[in-house]
């Protein structure tokens, strides 16, 4: 009778072998983990010129999204910015007065209400009063209706309208008082957002020029770009350069950083920034004045809208999300950036196979 048996037969593996065997093993769980984590986190650098309003959508991102709201602390740290910043516009105001030639209503010497709101504001105390009236002078008004020709900052006049609230004793900013806010963003700020699940990595940096040097060193390791320019802008030129318009700033600083090496395949999401304050400003200020080959109607948002679109696509037009925005309406800009997630998952899911 025939008994079937078992034969085995073995290899034996040497030291060698078992020890590359595990670390190939070892090599292959981390190379894994590290493309579950690429794929998991996506790192956003958020660009544009100085004023563009980066930094307000920065905020923005994090009070929609980031799980960490602004502390009592941090506001009771920006009341300081955001009194200078009453401060500085109202001053801006009056040498403008100055420089323009055009006199107050109550005719006094400008440099004598200058001297008064300086000592005011020594004092530590917001002149509530004295800026309420300044604010309601018929000269400054005049003076406000060609800020185009001088430095103001954006927020001037809901800053105007809130003296009362934020010169109390008690005043703590809301965060809408902090997204008016300005404040001079000069080193690399990051912070990490889930919007609907997916987590981004979002890198802020300065704007303006002397700062763009810094740029470099987050180039590396970027899935996308957000870019951000205040098309609003069209008739104003550089704080550091009176010669350069804002708007075809925006557009050189575009072509430079979409166009380069590091982007040039990267999925780039444009911002087409402050059509709030785009469409009040075009019954005053005709855009063919600063850009001639503007064929629509000077007075009509879209048309305008559309003219800095297509300019900014002629750069690049591959590859590009764009969205008209208002950096400081929080509501709308939590569905845009929703929009962006959705758009910048779904090549990320192709990157991977995934769809």
């Amino acid at each position: 009778k025939f008994t079937p048996f078992a034969m085995s037969c073995c290899v034996r593996e040497t030291p060698e072998a078992a020890d590359q065997r595990r670390s190939d093993k070892i090599i292959s769980r981390l190379l894994k983990e590290q493309k579950a984590e690429r794929a998991e986190r996506l790192h956003l650098l958020l660009l544009g010129a100085a004023e563009s309003g980066k930094s307000t959508l920065f905020r923005q991102m994090r009070i929609s999204f980031s799980g960490q709201p602004i502390s009592t602390h941090e506001r009771q740290a920006m009341v300081v910015t955001i009194h200078q910043n009453i401060r500085d516009n109202a001053k801006a105001l009056l040498l403008a007065c100055k420089a323009l030639q055009i006199p107050l209503d109550s005719n006094q010497d400008v440099d004598a209400v200058l001297a008064d709101l300086d000592a005011a504001f020594l004092a530590g105390s917001v002149p509530v009063k004295m800026l309420q009236a300044l604010w309601r002078d018929g000269g400054v008004q005049a003076a406000f209706g060609r800020r185009s020709s001088f430095q103001l900052g954006d927020s001037t006049p809901y800053l105007m309208q809130n003296l009362e609230r934020m010169g109390a004793d008690d005043y703590l900013p809301s965060d809408q008082d902090i997204l008016r806010a300005r404040q001079r963003t000069t080193t690399v700020v990051e912070m990490e957002v889930d919007i609907q699940d997916q987590l981004f990595r979002v890198i802020d940096v300065g704007g303006q020029r002397g700062l763009r040097r810094k740029w470099i060193h987050c180039f590396y390791n970027v899935n996308s770009v957000l870019f951000v320019a205040a098309i609003s802008e069209y008739d104003q030129v550089l704080q550091e350069d009176s010669r350069t318009n804002r708007v075809v700033e925006a557009l050189n600083l575009y072509q430079a950083i979409v166009c380069s090496v590091y982007f040039r395949e990267k999925i780039v999401v444009l911002f087409l920034n402050k059509i709030d304050l785009l469409d009040d400003k075009l019954v005053l200020s005709d855009v063919r004045d600063y850009f001639p080959d503007f064929t629509g109607t000077p007075t009509n948002p879209s048309d305008v809208r559309d003219f800095f679109l297509r300019k900014f696509l002629a750069v690049r037009g591959t590859n590009v999300f764009h969205h008209f925005t208002c950096a400081t309406d929080t509501q709308t800009m939590k569905y845009i950036f929703e929009a962006v997630r959705h758009a910048l998952t779904a090549d990320r899911m192709h990157e991977f196979h995934v769809l």
